[in-house]
């Protein structure tokens, strides 16, 4: 499978205790990820969790106790929220920051998390 970094399907982060995220972006970092979640700017804190971790598998992905998996058809709820969000994107401006690489790895340079 593809490198993780490139994947543009919608992806899941899923936790041990069951919760999951949607991630709209993903970024490295020396010691595990950095992703974000639809509408990471209109949540505070900012809708950004960093996992640390290596970065195991092929697909789906082990980055510490988390998996990054593609999502699925049974993810009913996730893929509704995923499409409301690519919706609500459709209808933005480029420039806008929801779209902008460099704003976003600002924003997270700017909450301490180095990318």
């Amino acid at each position: 499978m593809a490198d993780l970094f490139s994947i543009k399907s919608p992806l899941l982060a899923c936790y041990p205790n069951g919760e999951k995220h949607v991630v709209v972006k993903l970024f490295p970092r020396e010691h595990g990820l950095v992703y974000l979640v639809p509408w990471w700017l209109a949540v505070d804190p900012p809708g950004m969790y960093e996992v640390e971790g290596s970065i195991q598998g092929e697909g789906p992905w082990k980055v510490g106790d988390v998996v990054i998996r593609l999502m699925s058809c049974g993810d009913t709820d996730e893929s509704m929220y995923w499409n409301q969000w690519q919706q609500y994107l459709a209808g933005l401006a480029e420039s806008d920051p929801y779209h902008d690489e460099s704003a976003m790895q600002q924003l997270l340079e700017q909450t301490g998390y180095k990318v």
